[in-house]
């Protein structure tokens, strides 16, 4: 397409149809999902929800849905938010008493 939307739903929506559309709000839905069910602590659920929010905003506005930097950006986020709930695993200190 020589123009495309600026705007990942609607471009979804243009390129992959209803079925696009479907899985795209089945993503979603897992991410929510996922955060809805976070057992860690609250901090770390709100940050995620925070750059889901954030991502899911700027792209719900501006951006192609299929720009090498944008989809570098959201796998970025990803393992930063992945590693960042791996390194604050509460440790618990034993001192002999």
């Amino acid at each position: 397409l020589p123009l495309h939307p600026h705007n990942i739903p609607l471009q979804i929506w243009l390129e992959l149809g209803l079925v696009g559309i479907i899985l795209y709000l089945g993503i979603l839905f897992g991410i929510c999902r996922i955060l809805w069910r976070w057992r860690g602590p609250p901090v770390w659920a709100a940050a995620f929800a925070a750059s889901t929010a954030s991502y899911l905003t700027v792209s719900s506005l501006s951006f192609g849905a299929w720009q090498n930097w944008w989809l570098a950006t959201a796998w970025l986020t990803v393992g930063i938010c992945i590693l960042a709930s791996k390194q604050a695993a509460p440790q618990i200190n034993v001192s002999p008493a």
